[in-house]
């Protein structure tokens, strides 16, 4: 009997560490899955107004750049003519950079040329995320469209779900293991790195 208790006790643990370790990487469940597929439908997908990864940069920052700080023109003479140009240059740029959109700061891969059957499996059947390398995340999908970067887009002539199954990336050709690639054996990917950011505080 004391053999059973602690047999299903060490069930229990394994199974609620698996899904502990489910939750950690990312992964969507099921019945979640579902969920999504129910609720994004082709009129939920946005239209991609950009093809390279400067005019998502471009997009981006006129989506979310904040007002000038610096209201006048007069005042912003007068700032200039008081010696300090170069340094209230440089700390208004990084007020706009930093306050104007949010720069990739996910785990960034190495591409691969080929796609690999145990990749595409995964990304069928789980629906599996991954990071390109230059930061961006890749989610939940379906024949609708993709999750790039926190935003549902529609797919075009420039990207397919063809190449969304593959695990390619948006913005080159290559193509890219699942965020959780050991669940699936395969080895993990290097150690990455945050993307550098362009100032330095």
């Amino acid at each position: 009997m004391k053999k059973m208790i602690a047999m299903g006790m060490f069930a229990f643990l394994m199974m609620f560490g698996l899904s502990l370790q489910a939750s950690a990487s990312g992964e969507l469940s099921p019945k979640k899955v579902q969920r999504l597929d129910k609720k994004m439908t082709k009129k939920k997908a946005r239209t991609k107004r950009f093809r390279t990864q400067k005019e998502y940069q471009k997009l981006k920052r006129r989506v979310r750049t904040p007002q000038k700080r610096v209201s006048s023109n007069k005042r912003m003479n007068d700032l200039f003519r008081s010696g300090h140009k170069k340094r209230v240059q440089k700390r208004y740029v990084e007020d706009e950079w930093y306050g104007g959109w949010d720069y990739p700061r996910g785990p960034r891969q190495q591409g691969y040329r080929n796609f690999k059957r145990g990749w595409y499996l995964a990304y069928r059947y789980d629906r599996a995320t991954f990071y390109d390398r230059y930061g961006y995340h890749y989610g939940y999908f379906n024949r609708y469209g993709f999750n790039f970067d926190g935003i549902f887009y529609g797919y075009d002539r420039y990207y397919r779900y063809q190449d969304r199954l593959r695990g390619r990336g948006l913005f080159d050709n290559r193509y890219y293991m699942p965020a959780n690639a050991s669940r699936y054996g395969f080895c993990s990917p290097r150690p990455t790195r945050p993307h550098p950011r362009p100032f330095r505080r």
